[in-house]
């Protein structure tokens, strides 16, 4: 005996937390679209589809269709791999199950008193790495102090080299002196595979480069007393980390609302997804994109300045005037002589 269960349309899609409010508000409504409707597509358990298709029941290029999949894997909701063809097959990665996740989540172990003693009587490297730390934080670590550090060496295994620079980089160049910061960071080099002082040096880099750039469209936007927002931050990330523009990119677009009232980073937003939506990544060639919208700008309004100075100036239209004016004239001679 088999037992065989119908296979019904579900009427409702699924959209996480996550993409409504840390991806949605960054993204082209058309790049949506697209994501809603692979979603669908997903979720009723469709094995194929062809592009166009897709295209056609949204209104859409083939092309857009095409730039909203490989959108949304550079933001890391799905995965992407061509066949020879030029097929692509679409994973979700928030389609995993929560216990797929869960086990697959590294944790540290608990250390016991005894642990710590003995590493701290038979280690040097980590007895020194103790001292350092103390004098970085200005203070006398406890057991919980203690633990952070000892998960850094020992579990996460960071090289010694490295965990020296990563705690100088946070009581220094980020003046936080929380060991769980620390910690947050830690995990995260661990993940990024720095491991080495090249490495780090090179993220560290990075890291005051995309700070700096914030703080000058802040401050281009009038804005000197606080930090970027969630919202701003995130979206100044979309600009440099997934779109990878140039510094002298946001910049330019930064000197094009020097008129405009109360710019936003969102208007800015609006600016440079433009480019990115045509491919545009270098200064040199977004000029030239602007210069041409400006010179059709330019065309269009001589052009529809032209016409209505014809349509103004149509003889047609003072010849029909002019009938009419004789016309009225004449009823007015008849109305006297048949007084």
């Amino acid at each position: 005996m088999k037992l065989f269960f119908q296979q019904k349309v579900q009427n409702f899609v699924v959209i996480t937390h996550d993409f409504i409010k840390n991806h949605m508000p960054f993204s082209d409504g058309e790049f949506v679209k697209v994501y809603i409707y692979l979603k669908f597509l997903l979720q009723n358990k469709v094995d194929f589809i062809e592009v166009n298709k897709i295209a056609q029941d949204l209104n859409l290029l083939e092309s857009d269709v095409i730039k909203a999949i490989e959108f949304w894997a550079e933001r890391k909701l799905i995965k992407i791999s061509k066949d020879t063809d030029g097929n692509i097959t679409v994973d979700f990665f928030d389609e995993k199950l929560d216990f797929e996740t869960a086990e697959t989540k590294p944790t540290p172990p608990v250390y016991t008193t005894d642990d710590l003693s003995r590493f701290f009587e038979t280690d040097e490297k980590f007895r020194n790495l103790l001292e350092f730390a103390q004098k970085q934080y200005c203070r006398t670590f406890n057991k919980n102090d203690i633990d952070v550090l000892l998960e850094i060496y020992d579990w996460l295994k960071l090289p010694i080299e490295v965990i020296y620079l990563l705690i100088n980089y946070v009581t220094i160049n980020k003046n936080n002196k929380n060991l769980k910061y620390l910690e947050q960071i830690a995990i995260k080099w661990k993940e990024l595979n720095i491991d080495s002082i090249e490495k780090a040096e090179e993220y560290i880099r990075l890291q005051e480069s995309t700070g700096r750039i914030k703080r000058l469209v802040l401050q281009n936007l009038g804005i000197y007393n606080r930090a970027p927002t969630k919202v701003e931050d995130e979206i100044m990330n979309v600009w440099i980390n997934d779109w990878k523009m140039p510094e002298e990119v946001i910049m330019y677009a930064l000197s094009l609302i020097k008129n405009v009232n109360n710019p936003t980073v969102n208007y800015v937003n609006g600016i440079i997804k433009r480019w990115y939506e045509a491919g545009l990544r270098d200064l040199e060639s977004i000029k030239k994109f602007e210069l041409e919208n400006a010179q059709k700008r330019e065309k269009n309004k001589k052009t529809a300045s032209k016409k209505v100075t014809h349509e103004e100036r149509d003889p047609s239209t003072y010849t029909a005037l002019e009938e009419l004016y004789k016309k009225a004239l004449r009823g007015n001679r008849d109305d006297d002589d048949d007084e």
